[in-house]
């Protein structure tokens, strides 16, 4: 399709008079069931929300409704045909019990190995009315705050720009957070007040929550489920929507203050659900929320009922005062009360025609308050002060704010029962918040507008920072000199200013909601495949979100385009290819109503994705919230159209520049339709489910008649949810939304007969269903408590469970599935989207014959997996699988220490399991690793894993450069950051010891990891296989990583993190045959700039692949200060020397903590590299004299002991200590102890000797020991001289004297020529223990 055009050009084709085809089935709908559907379309026929229908939001201000119709619809889709209401208190009570439940976590499948992945948005925050800074912060930065649906969050630095938001688990994700104080007495007790009582009750609360731990646990104190849950007399018992909670300090003695509100369905309308109206009024605790008693006060009375308490505030004298807003017992707001103790109050003032009322006290003076209120006539806000306790109260002016839209007499456009919060600060400047935000210096006679919700009209020119819409809470930041910083919660989440005071036109206030996921969104929809991947939503009043080429975690979303409202809706992505590769070639953008754009997925920017659509209708018919499906063959649109009591819905053909109508009506369609289903299988045919128990199957939709069939159950019940086909047209499924009613049927047949799938679920709404397309007895369903998995439904009674693993409790009301890799994606309704995947049956490798991946008998079942197979491996095994042909399965999960070769191409998800067995942060235990499969996304990665937090934002993944020789640590709310580098290592720290997992594809291909030299030359590589990789020869003598990389490094020695010593150990061809772990991690020394290699031909299957028995002399040397342990290895090997051999002498890791080391130099003294690992050829014993190294500070006592195997029978090892002039016989129990007098480093002081003499006893020195040699041409080296003057002379061939000089002893000496020529010279050395003569060259 070409849409270049920007059009509307609707041609409409009314179906006046369809025919209908009755098939005849036979009626056996049961008496009661048939009675109970006439007293539910009574109850929708007197919907109380009937009128309000089509209202634009203005229109709903004007008549004091909430701004959005969604929840009344909600209301009419829940209600229990038996009792014409929801019952959203039954929720509550089984989320508890499922709480105390819940012990393993569930992915789809029950595999904790396939979880729910938060795919964001992470960049758009939702409704926020609870915020508070962390009193145990000394720097004043961590804040909590809480969705009024996504839970409770936290963010360590608001202050940093890049700062992200982290939810705390230990309290309910679906909780409704409308306030959240501290105890001031004990600072690491907090408390949550929860429930939000202004919007009609769409946030139903639990009451109070408690936690003792700083808000890492939390506990429901106070109502919630432990209230009472009887219904009765219209009235639903117990405490859910806590208005305000204060903490007061009474000489060091804290007292709680709550106002517990009573609730209802809607402020206009007469409905019979009331929340709480018998439980509502001001109640006290003096015992830290055990116990609560409600205030009998007479004052905080209404004729015999309590008043519904709104506002809590404390004076500079500690005193309390309380406000009230409207009673649903017919009582306004509008009182202001004040008491000294807590107990009598007595009324100071009350504000006429007032409902919600809100009361600032002043931070400078006890007799100023400020008093806002929502008109309970104009539905405006009114603004109040007084300057001296009450005894006068003066009218002030109110903000005008710029956008024309909004009325210079009402700043919260007609939305004050919403919007509606006052502040002052430290100095006693007035902030306000309606749709904009507002200031006084003045103490609220005069106003600056000092924040914008968007650019129309008058907007755009006005010079202040754009904020999102509808402002509910204002809070500053403590601590001296922060007094103008300040934390706004609104529609949109979170935003900060570091200086609220500041001139308008340098003013900064800027978003917080890097992941702040409690977005509320409606439809979702996924692209077609995984390249180029699209996400699309409608939110609740932040329009239609988008992403593009969507990475694996959580990801940023950019607003489409609101073009007629703030909420989006059903939102599509053509499935059927064209466009760019991946996405589809359209994709449908739904509004509020009838009203849906044409959206291209051809784009670069989400501008283009509108600019490049049209728009396919704009009309108020339908549901505020509306219900459609795509036909993506035919490029139909199909939505419902009700206009009044004209039942019907309507197809909208898409062309190149506009959409055609036709509209589709019948007696069958005698109520609104609730759910549509275009059929995969026959685009011209759909199933339309009603509000009213029915399923309509309609026919022949490119006709001008349709047939129209009625295959509902006999026992349907409700408003149809959602609709989907099996394998075939006669498999459906069907859900309905209501309570008390059976929510899940399914029928083979083709709705000739249905069966109830409802089985053990309990009572509450489901939204939506999917079933596994890899294994037909397992379906998921989306309802109000999250989702929930079957793996059983073929039963004739469906065992049903909480997918709980990474999903959250929040309502999920859309589930779809991108066939190309059978992923899910869930939309929820305060905490966006998550995906998971289907997988199949599971087949368990058990290694019973050989390696061969293709040998039935190796695998459980006795057959090899399939394409639709979940294949597990397991660790501690002897034979693990080798694939020599091409592998196609759904996923396989490897335990740690599991291995799998892949000669072919293999498919697949695989998932890579290992253990970490040590954890903690203080400090933390690193361990170095990486990623055994390719795409990996470091992101979700660190979302996934419970890392270790650091400093600041630091988390524990840690990346190395050799450019600064440090460390560099994977940021909290970090996005973008791309996959693990295949090849590369990365240091990683978990908060406690546990399993980490890699998920991504297999590696088929050898790779090469870019390295460099530098400033160390180190680099941080990895295993990039789930296999295990030769390091040396000993394991492999022709395909190993040091021999590959032989012309590439410094050093052919790979270093290895120890996290039982915290050092490095070092491997090189010396040491005993290594292979390297999948996920395992290590450091090379390059040489320059290159690419360090690892191919397919250096794997096996662990350590016992490749490996020979090495026999060779050994000496182990260990350096202890009774803590900690160093040791460095001595080899003899045939063809060494005793100079540094490369690939067999390894120095320790030079970019480490080597404070106290142990190492040696080489016999020969031709290197000064401080060698973990030395070799030594093994005809020369006797004459081996060994520098032994040796670092660690004053006052240590060192200890040194040798450890030893196949030394020839009489050689014995000696320590000589030079300092102390003693040789120490090292055998195996031998211990050599010495307090160190000053800080010591480096060679000279001690040597390691091998003889067959007894040093301890004889005259240890020979003067065949010293050792002379050049190193360069104008210097020469003598090792071993002994104590006291020592002459040496210097000869040419001629005879001539060079040199004559003394010198006193020592292990090394160094001694200065002059720049001499190249050839040969004698040395004659005179000692205290005789002479010697050497020839030496010089070169």
């Amino acid at each position: 399709m070409n849409k270049n055009a920007f059009l509307l050009c609707l041609t409409s084709i009314c179906v006046l008079c369809s025919v209908s085809f009755y098939l005849l089935r036979e009626n056996n709908t049961d008496k009661s069931t048939e009675k109970l559907r006439q007293k539910h379309k009574f109850f929708l026929d007197n919907s109380p929300y009937k009128n309000n229908k089509g209202l634009s939001k203005k229109e709903r201000s004007d008549f004091g409704l909430p701004p959005n119709g969604y929840y009344e619809q909600v209301w009419e889709l829940t209600i229990d045909p038996k009792t014409g209401e929801p019952m959203p208190e039954k929720l509550l009570k089984l989320q508890y019990e499922l709480k105390q439940q819940r012990v393993l976590a569930r992915g789809v499948g029950g595999s904790e190995t396939n979880p729910w992945i938060d795919r964001g948005p992470n960049n758009i925050g939702g409704r926020t009315r609870g915020i508070m800074f962390d009193p145990n912060d000394t720097d004043n930065k961590r804040v909590f705050a809480g969705g009024v649906s996504g839970g409770l969050w936290v963010n360590e630095d608001i202050t940093n720009s890049n700062s992200a938001w982290t939810q705390v688990t230990g309290i309910d994700a679906n909780i409704s957070v409308t306030t959240i104080i501290y105890d001031p007495n004990d600072t690491s007790t907090f408390y949550i007040g929860s429930g939000e009582s202004y919007v009609s009750g769409n946030a139903v609360g639990r009451g109070i929550w408690k936690s003792t731990d700083g808000g890492v646990n939390w506990a429901n104190i106070f109502g919630g489920p432990d209230g009472t849950f009887s219904h009765s007399s219209q009235l639903v018992k117990g405490v859910f929507y806590i208005n305000d909670i204060v903490a007061r300090d009474v000489a060091g003695t804290t007292e709680l203050y709550a106002t517990v509100a009573g609730g209802h369905y809607s402020q206009s309308g007469n409905t019979n659900q009331f929340q709480g109206l018998s439980d509502q009024g001001l109640y006290r605790s003096i015992d830290g929320g055990s116990n609560w008693n409600r205030n009998t006060d007479s004052d905080l009375k209404e004729g015999q009922f309590y008043a519904n308490p709104n506002d809590i505030e404390l004076d500079i004298n500690n005193n309390i005062w309380v406000t009230t807003t409207r009673s649903y017992w017919g009582y306004p707001g509008g009182k202001i009360l004040k008491s000294t103790n807590g107990i009598n109050f007595s009324l100071e003032h009350t504000v006429a025609s007032a409902n919600r009322t809100e009361l600032e006290t002043s931070n400078l003076d006890a007799n100023k308050f400020w008093i806002v209120t929502a008109n309970s006539s104009t539905k405006a806000a009114d603004i109040f002060f007084t300057d001296d306790a009450f005894a006068n109260v003066s009218t002030l002016p109110k903000p005008n704010d710029v956008d024309t839209e909004i009325s210079s007499s009402d700043y919260t456009r007609g939305q004050a029962f919403y919007d509606l919060p006052i502040e002052v600060d430290s100095n006693d400047n007035l902030f306000v918040g309606g749709i904009d935000l507002f200031r006084s210096k003045d103490e609220g006679n005069t106003w600056t507008q000092i924040s914008k919700w968007s650019n129309n009209n008058n907007l755009a020119t006005l010079q202040v920072p754009q904020v999102h819409a509808d402002h509910h809470a204002i809070v500053f930041r403590p601590g001296k000199g922060n007094e103008g910083q300040a934390v706004f919660g609104t529609d949109g989440g979170i935003y900060y200013t570091p200086d609220i005071n500041e001139a308008t036109t340098s003013l900064s206030i800027t978003a917080r909601n890097t992941n702040y996921n409690v977005t509320q969104l409606y439809y979702g929809s996924i692209a077609p495949e995984t390249s180029n991947e699209i996400l699309l939503t409608g939110t609740q009043d932040n329009g239609t979100l988008i992403s593009q080429n969507s990475s694996t975690g959580a990801n940023n979303f950019d607003n489409f385009y609101s073009f007629i409202s703030g909420d989006g809706s059903y939102s599509e992505i053509d499935q059927d290819g064209g466009g760019i590769t991946g996405r589809g070639e359209h994709m449908i953008v739904g509004s509020t109503f009838l009203t849906y754009y044409l959206g291209d997925t051809s784009y670069g920017s989400s501008d283009q994705a509108y600019s490049n659509g049209y728009t396919i209708i704009n009309s108020s018919e339908g549901n505020f919230i509306n219900q459609a499906d795509l036909d993506h063959i035919g490029n139909i649109l199909y939505a419902h159209s009700t206009s009044g009591s004209n039942y019907r819905f309507s197809g909208f053909i898409l062309g190149e520049n506009s959409a055609t109508r036709t509209d589709y009506s019948n007696d069958h369609l005698d109520n609104e339709p609730s759910a549509f289903k275009v059929s995969p299988y026959n685009n011209t045919r759909i199933f339309v489910g009603t509000r009213n128990s029915k399923l309509l199957k309609v026919e022949d939709l490119d006709q001008i008649n349709q047939v129209w069939t009625d295959i509902s159950g006999a026992s349907f019940l409700g408003s149809i949810s959602d609709i989907e086909i099996g394998s075939s047209e006669m498999e459906i499924f069907v859900t309905f939304h209501n309570y008390g009613v059976t929510s899940i049927w399914y029928t083979k047949d083709g709705g000739i007969n249905w069966s109830n799938k409802e089985g053990d679920l309990p009572d509450l709404p489901v939204k939506c269903i999917l079933q596994n397309p890899l294994n037909a007895d397992e379906a998921i369903i989306g309802t109000e408590l999250g989702v929930w998995v079957t793996e059983n439904f073929s039963n004739g009674s469906p065992t049903w469970s909480q997918s709980y693993n990474g999903m959250s409790d929040v309502t999920v009301l859309d589930l779809d599935l991108r066939a190309a890799d059978n992923t899910i994606l869930a939309t929820s309704h305060g905490r966006g989207f998550f995906t998971s995947k289907f997988t199949g049956n599971i087949i368990t490798w058990v290694g019973s014959t050989n390696n061969d991946w293709d040998t039935a008998s190796n695998w459980d079942t006795n057959s090899v997996p399939s394409s639709n197979d979940e294949v597990i491996i397991p660790g501690g095994l002897t034979n693990y699988p080798t694939a020599s042909s091409i592998v196609n399965v759904s996923n396989i999960n490897m335990n740690s220490g599991s291995s799998l070769i892949a000669e072919s191409s293999l498919s697949g998800t695989i998932t890579y399991n290992r253990n970490i067995p040590t954890g903690g942060t203080n400090p933390p235990d690193f361990y170095l690793i990486s990623s055994p499969v390719a795409g990996q996304d470091i992101d979700v990665f660190a979302a996934t894993e419970e890392l270790a937090v650091g400093t600041a934002l630091n988390r524990g993944i840690g990346n190395y450069s050799n450019t600064t020789a440090s460390w560099s640590y994977y940021q909290a709310g970090s996005n973008g950051t791309g996959n693990f580098p295949q090849g590369e290592g990365r240091a990683l720290a978990l908060d406690a010891s546990g399993d980490i997992a890699f998920r991504g594809t297999m590696p088929t291909t050898d790779i090469g990891v870019s390295i460099t030299s530098n400033v160390n030359g180190y680099n941080l590589i990895g295993n990039p296989y789930p296999s295990y990789v030769a390091a040396n020869n000993s394991a492999n003598g022709t395909e190993n990583l040091l021999l590959a990389n032989q012309n590439s490094l410094t050093e052919q020695t790979l270093w290895f993190w120890n996290e039982t010593t915290d050092s490095y150990n070092q491997i090189n061809h010396a040491s005993t045959a290594r292979n390297i772990k999948p996920t395992e991690g290590f450091f090379i020394k390059a040489n320059g700039a290159g690419t360090f290699s690892v191919t397919e031909t250096m794997q096996s299957h662990g350590a016992d692949t490749f490996q020979r028995t090495i026999s060779r002399p050994e000496i182990l040397l260990t350096l202890s200060d009774g803590e900690i342990t160093r040791t460095a290895d001595i080899f003899y090997i045939d063809g060494t020397t005793t100079g540094f051999d490369n690939g067999y002498d390894s120095s320790i890791f030079g970019s480490g903590d080597n404070s106290f080391a142990v190492y040696t130099r080489t016999v020969l003294g031709d290197s000064d590299n401080d060698l973990g690992i030395q070799s030594l050829p093994v005809d020369n014993y006797e004459n081996t004299i060994i520098p032994v190294g040796i670092n660690a500070v004053s006052g240590t006592k060192i200890n040194i002991s040798v450890s030893s195997s196949l030394i020839p029978d009489g050689i014995n090892i000696y320590l000589e200590d030079t300092l102390e002039e003693t040789f120490t016989l090292m055998n195996d129990d031998a211990l050599f102890s010495n307090e160190l007098l000053t800080d010591h480093s480096g060679i000279g002081r001690f040597y390691l000797r091998t003889s067959a003499a007894n040093l301890v006893n004889d005259n240890p020195y020979d003067v065949n020991s010293i050792k002379i040699f050049s190193t360069s041409r104008n210097n020469i080296r003598i090792l071993n001289l002994p104590g006291g003057k020592n002459n040496i002379q210097m000869y040419d061939m001629l005879g001539k004297i060079i040199l004559n000089t003394n010198i006193d002893g020592g292990v090394v000496k160094n001694i200065n020529l002059p720049n001499l020529t190249t050839g040969v010279y004698i040395v004659k050395l005179m000692t205290p223990e005789g002479s010697m003569d050497q020839k030496v060259i010089i070169k």
